[in-house]
């Protein structure tokens, strides 16, 4: 797994942030604690023992923060925006 490129942190609080993913259009209200499995998953340090970091690690799967490595973020992008180009209305 890979964090998105298209990830921006903005601090709320001394322990909140906001996460927007402008691939997605998604935003997530994370503490510092998810911030930091989001920096280990760029580092591919993060383990999915614990039933609690699925269910997190899941949400920022749904949300586009972390993506699977063979994710092709660009050729997503042109997908979509094929998509909406030629589509009929």
């Amino acid at each position: 797994m890979k964090p998105s490129t298209y990830n921006f942190v903005f601090p709320l609080d001394e322990d909140m942030y906001l996460l927007y993913n402008a691939l997605s259009g998604g935003f997530a209200k994370i503490d510092s604690q998810t911030l930091d499995l989001l920096a280990e998953t760029a580092r591919e340090e993060s383990s999915e023992s614990d039933d609690n970091l699925s269910s997190i690690i899941d949400s920022l799967k749904k949300g586009k923060f972390i993506l699977e490595n063979d994710f092709d973020e660009i050729g997503y992008l042109k997908v979509v925006t094929n998509a909406k180009r030629f589509a009929s209305t």
